[in-house]
Order: structure tokens, then C-alpha cells, then sequence
């Protein structure tokens, strides 16, 4: 949605948000957690990893309710 605040996914019915705000090959690559960077420089070889485990953070999290969760990763 665009890094500057105005376009943060969470000020656009998000709930949540971790990740990075742009395409990876941007630079400066850092972490978003909802409005707030978490990571900076970010270490890209982990980004599947670190996304996966907020994931099940977030599902266990929300066992007991109805969510929607998107999870997109950056590498193939």
C-alpha cells in the first residue's frame, strides 16, 4: 500500500501488520509491525521464516475466533 503512514495497511481496515511495506528490492528494507519498524537493516534469508512464525503467533492467538489472515512471502 506505500510506506508512508497514510497508506499502512492497519490505517485501512487491518487489523495487524508485519512485514515490509514495498517490494524487497527497495531500499531500505525494514520490518513494519502494524505502525512501528521493528527491524532495520532486515537480513532477507530469514524473511520466510520470521513471517511463518508471526503466523502461527497470530493463529494461536485467534484459535477461539473468525479471522481472515493473508500471508504473503517475498522469496520463492
Amino acid at each position: 500500500m506505500g510506506q508512508k503512514e497514510e497508506f499502512f495497511p492497519v490505517n485501512h481496515g487491518f487489523d495487524e501488520y508485519y512485514g515490509i511495506l514495498y517490494s524487497n528490492d527497495m531500499c531500505p528494507v525494514q520490518i513494519i509491525e502494524n505502525k512501528d519498524t521493528v527491524e532495520y537493516p532486515v537480513d532477507q534469508s530469514l524473511l520466510t521464516q520470521k513471517h511463518t512464525k508471526k503466523t502461527i503467533e497470530f493463529i494461536t492467538r485467534n484459535s477461539n475466533n473468525s479471522f481472515f489472515k493473508s500471508l504473503l512471502f517475498y522469496a520463492s
